[in-house]
């Protein structure tokens, strides 16, 4: 007998098996519950035999469409067990489940206009589309940095600790989020970079201020997370206009901090505002996806303009 069920915060753990038969690696109750306990997501599962053997998540995530926030959901941790069968047929559990997430779970209160997207690689998004089950909304770039010495600007770490970053991220924010009105971007406020990146429960990362060298003025906010003599750019938070100095004080500590490359997650926006201040940009698998099903002005309004960076998946 197939059971198609969404698991409560209680049974959240029950994922890990799959998770780690499909990914390689365990995944932690904590990130378990970071991702979907307090109402911040839904698991859902379908079972054969009382065996787990498909799932799909969904976290959510307030989203502006043209300057006004939305309340949306991000497709995360698909998985399917090895020998459940053929994906690609209409009637297959997968289909089954997604359809009934995209078309009965939603419109809800958390997602009322049925606004789903997700960062799969080439080949998934493929099977989704073949299902009509899925719309691509641009191809993911990687931009590389290199190190360089101080031009112009300081850099200083954050100390998440101390809340008085919180007034100066919300600034950045509000610059960024009106300057980017007529695109599609995800919430960069205070409470989503505390929830994302300082309460991450398995990654560390460091939150950057850069500023102007005399005034001190702050030009905006940088998140990476280093690993030996690299690092990634998970995002950047600050007017359009004052973007480069940002990557000038990324660069900057880079040098300082022994980083020989950075990379950097981009959309087609992203890429196309940065693409100029970079060393290398470079085609990656990562695809773009959104709901079908979601209403046709709404699709018409961010197929092209989504505004996402590595810090909007949930993993990297």
């Amino acid at each position: 007998m197939t059971v198609l069920r969404m698991l409560s915060e209680h049974e959240l753990e029950v994922i890990g098996p799959l998770f780690e038969q499909v990914f390689g690696c365990p995944i932690s109750r904590a990130l378990l519950h970071w991702k979907y306990a307090q109402s911040r997501g839904e698991s859902w599962t379908v079972w054969q035999d009382s065996k787990l053997v498909l799932h799909y998540g969904a976290m959510w995530r307030t989203v502006r469409v043209a300057g006004q926030p939305l309340r949306a959901a991000q497709l995360v941790d698909s998985m399917a067990a090895p020998k459940i069968g053929a994906l690609r047929r209409e009637g297959s559990a997968f289909a089954v489940l997604l359809r009934h997430l995209l078309t009965q779970r939603l419109p809800s209160p958390d997602c009322p206009q049925r606004l789903v997207y997700g960062l799969p690689s080439q080949r998934p998004c493929r099977l989704l589309e073949l299902l009509g089950l899925g719309l691509t909304a641009g191809a993911m770039a990687n931009l590389v940095l290199t190190p360089a010495p101080d031009a112009g600007v300081r850099w200083s770490a954050i100390d998440p600790a101390n809340p008085s970053w919180q007034a100066t991220a919300q600034r950045c924010w509000e610059g960024m989020a009106a300057d980017l009105r007529p695109q599609t971007v995800c919430e960069r406020d205070p409470g989503y970079l505390h929830q994302r990146f300082v309460r991450h429960p398995e990654h560390r990362y460091t939150l950057l201020q850069v500023h102007s060298r005399w005034l001190r003025r702050p030009h905006g906010l940088a998140v990476l997370r280093a690993s030996g003599h690299s690092a990634e750019l998970l995002d950047l938070v600050a007017p359009l206009n004052q973007q480069a100095a940002v990557l000038a004080g990324v660069r900057a500590w880079m040098a300082h901090s022994g980083i020989t490359s950075a990379s950097f997650l981009a959309s087609p926006p992203v890429a196309a505002h940065l693409g100029a201040l970079v060393d290398r940009n470079e085609a990656t698998e990562f695809r773009i996806m959104t709901n079908p099903f979601s209403p046709p002005a709404l699709l018409d309004q961010v197929r092209e303009g989504w505004w996402f960076t590595g810090g909007d998946t949930e993993y990297r």
